[in-house]
């Protein structure tokens, strides 16, 4: 890991206290540091969506939808909090079968994004170099993404800056982002760009800090939403430089627009990242509190820089030894291994490194039984870095055990490139002093020692020449702001006073003009005003005469109608002294059928509204003439139940012939041999469905007559009439005829027709 790019030592420090804290709070938040990218293909999938996947595959067919849900499913196991390699091994072969079902249906898309997959895989188990020939398979846009991939695991892979892996993350970013450039593909150009300064920044580049601020502004002027994955890496520069409130600032911002933008995948990051300031800050439990924070967020989603639960954990317990409270670290170290067992044998080595740095305080044989551990597996891995070297010679010096301690300062001595930070080459040159003294070559010693005394003058130098042309930068700085702010403020001043004058001449005859204009239009509007109530008024009383005189016509019209209605049942009753049998039933249907209409004028010319009928009023009188014109007496009960609703001439009329057949259908066939009975009506309203019940108990309709098409007029009327309201019509014979008709009021049409 490339780590050693930047490093530093732990808590138990041997040399000049000038340089410890500084070492010690960078050592803590290294695996911050070097995993902080972000080269975004493609985001993860929630775990909570492994159930609806696997359902939506068994109904797959063999096509692209197919495609898309294999990679989901290699995505959710690849992106698996606490990911083992079982879930590695799923997350492959979903990913392989989507590449094999995409080159079978010719499917481009599904191909390149399943390679892209299988190269993060490949990377992951150590297969950088294989995951590398997949590159020319794809093309276009897919090519970009593997780029980014294979960039970011390269890093990943580097021990430093010196090695190949670092070389090649530089190279595929640059290919990246001169892909992205000709294919026009912004955003991918804009996240190639930004992991290649980050990457330049531990390969001590100059111009990294200008190349973040070109990349902010062109975010700006595309409105890339997510610059908190520019802010992060960019927050890292600024803290290895010592510009510690740029790098709080950018912390802070990347915090607000992970929850401005509802996007939790940096959350964990952006805790981090405070973390680290505080750390700086001295302020070690606030540190802490935001790292527990981090690691709440990753168990609800992965960090989407790389950090992993165990680092974190690890980097608490540092803290916490740091403040000396190596028993607690021990304990929450312990229970966290429990809580959030190592991912594979190298996460293991780690926790066990950190098992050794809290016993080291408790129990030395303990210390070194996990340390040695840890190293020589790393170190067998050539997973074991600059640091751990030197956390083996120191942890030996300490406990006195020189000799065991001259193997690991030879390893930093003959194997690190990189040049080391002046207070780590003063430590290591310490130690060696310490062990070639014990070992009694004193002239070596005496070498090395001198070197550190010189290494800690050079470094106290240097830190005194920084902090003194920094004191004189800012003076100047702030001589020079307050010239050009007491300048500023004269011409403020100037600039004020004449704009003052020009303003109030302005406003001067801007407001006579004003009240002038207004002046003339009130006048001319109330002018206007009068001219139009009059004319309004005139108009009102004619529309009201009108309006009078239409509705006496209307009740004049209906008047006549009734009248006229009367008339031709006295004519039918006169004509139905010479008939019987059919003939005299066809006149005195026609005579309940013709007063049904009768009664409804009668009521319209008698009411105050001239458009509705109450059918709650109206109803039981035309019910209760039908009872006396049979004569049932007490022997039929009707029992009405009919709200008020009030209906126009539309409705109403096909109503009330309804409930004349229906009802005189009732009297005379539903109960025979002068049984008795009861007959039910009930009307009532559901929104603007109206619905009409007629029921009798008597012998009930024939079901095969309801079912069959019947010649019956009384059953072609009651359809007939219930299509006239467009409404629905049901009979059943349930323990007698039971008739529902529903039907909905249009209110346009009810009111038109009234």
């Amino acid at each position: 890991m490339i780590c050693t790019i930047k490093t530093s030592g732990n808590n138990r420090i041997l040399y000049s206290c000038v340089t410890a804290v500084p070492f010690l709070i960078f050592f803590i938040l290294c695996p911050f540091i070097t995993r902080a990218q972000y080269y975004g293909f493609p985001r993860p999938v929630p775990a909570n969506r492994g159930a609806e996947l696997l359902t939506g595959l068994k109904k797959s067919k063999a096509d692209s939808d197919r495609v898309n849900i294999l990679l989901d499913l290699s995505n959710l196991y690849y992106n698996k909090q606490q990911r083992k390699d079982a879930d590695l091994n799923t997350a492959t072969r979903y990913a392989d079968q989507a590449r094999q079902l995409s080159a079978k249906i010719n499917y481009r898309p599904g191909f390149g994004k399943a390679q892209v997959r299988m190269a993060e895989i490949l990377s992951d188990k150590g297969k950088v170099t294989e995951a590398e020939h997949l590159l020319p398979t794809v093309t276009d846009t897919t090519r970009i993404n593997l780029l980014l991939a294979l960039s970011y695991k390269s890093f990943y892979a580097a021990d430093d800056i010196t090695d190949n892996y670092y070389k090649n993350a530089l190279k595929y970013a640059e290919q990246a982002r001169d892909s992205s450039k000709s294919l026009h593909q912004k955003v991918k150009e804009i996240i190639a760009r930004t992991i290649l300064t980050h990457y330049r920044h531990y390969g001590n580049y100059p111009g990294i800090e200008k190349d973040y601020n070109d990349i902010i502004n062109e975010c700006n002027q595309v409105h890339y939403p997510y610059l908190e994955y520019i802010y992060l890496p960019m927050y890292i520069f600024y803290m290895d430089n010592g510009l510690y409130e740029k790098g709080f600032e950018l912390a802070q911002k990347s915090f607000e627009l992970e929850k401005k933008n509802k996007d939790p995948l940096a959350l964990a990051d952006c805790y981090s990242a405070l973390s680290r300031f505080y750390a700086n800050a001295k302020q070690q439990q606030k540190s802490i509190d935001f790292l527990k924070l981090a690691i709440t967020q990753m168990k609800i989603h992965p960090s989407m820089f790389g950090n992993k639960i165990p680092e974190t954990v690890t980097v608490i317990s540092s803290m916490l030894r740091y403040k000396k409270r190596d028993r607690e670290a021990l304990a929450f170290l312990q229970k966290s291994i429990r809580e959030f067992p190592a991912d594979d044998a190298a996460e293991a080595a780690r926790y066990e490194q950190e098992l050794g740095r809290c016993y080291q305080k408790i129990d030395n044989s303990q210390a070194e039984k996990y340390l040695l551990k840890s190293y020589n597996y790393l170190f067998k891995k050539k997973q074991a870095f600059q640091n751990d070297h030197f956390e083996m010679a120191q942890f030996y010096v300490e406990t006195r055990s020189y000799a065991k301690a001259k193997p690991y300062l030879d390893r930093i001595f003959k194997t690190v490139k990189q040049k080391l930070p002046l207070s780590r080459r003063s430590n290591l040159e310490y130690l060696a002093y310490k062990v070639d003294s014990a070992a009694g070559n004193y002239r070596s010693a005496l070498t090395h020692l001198s070197k550190n005394k010189a290494l800690d003058n050079l470094y106290l130098t240097e830190k005194r020449e920084h902090d003194m042309q920094d004191f004189d930068v800012k003076y100047e700085t702030k001589k020079k702001e307050d010239q050009i702010k007491m300048l500023n403020q004269k011409a403020a001043l100037e600039k004020g006073d004449m704009q003052r004058l020009t303003l109030v001449k302005n406003v001067t005859i801007g407001g006579i003009l004003l009240t002038l204009f207004i002046a003339f239009l009130l006048y001319r509007q109330s002018a206007q005003r009068k001219k139009n109530n009059q004319v309004i008024s005139q108009k009102n009383d004619l529309l009201q005469h009108l309006l009078t005189e239409k509705e006496w016509l209307l009740k004049e019209v209906h008047h006549r109608v009734k009248n006229n209605l009367h008339t031709v049942i006295c004519l039918l009753e006169s004509q139905a002294v010479y008939l019987e049998n059919d003939a005299l039933k066809a006149i005195e249907n026609s005579q309940h059928r013709i007063y049904a209409m009768s009664l409804i004028h009668q009521k319209l010319y008698q009411s105050e509204d001239i458009k509705t009928i109450d059918m709650g009023i109206y109803l039981p009188e035309f019910i209760g003439y039908l009872k006396d014109s049979f004569g049932t007496g007490s022997q039929i009960l009707f029992e009405l139940n009919i709200e008020p609703i009030k209906l126009g001439v539309s409705y109403a009329v096909p109503l009330s012939l309804i409930i004349n057949e229906a009802v005189t259908n009732a009297l005379k066939y539903a109960f025979p041999d002068n049984r008795a009975g009861k007959i039910t009506v009930y009307m009532y309203r559901t929104g603007l469905i109206i619905r009409l019940i007629i029921a009798d108990n008597g012998v009930g309709i024939s079901p095969a007559k309801i079912e069959s098409p019947s010649n019956s007029l009384g059953l072609k009327l009651l359809r007939g009439l219930t299509e006239d309201i467009q409404g629905t019509i049901g009979i059943t014979n349930d323990n007698g005829t039971r008739i529902l008709i529903e039907f909905e009021i249009d209110t346009v049409m009810n009111s038109l027709a009234s």
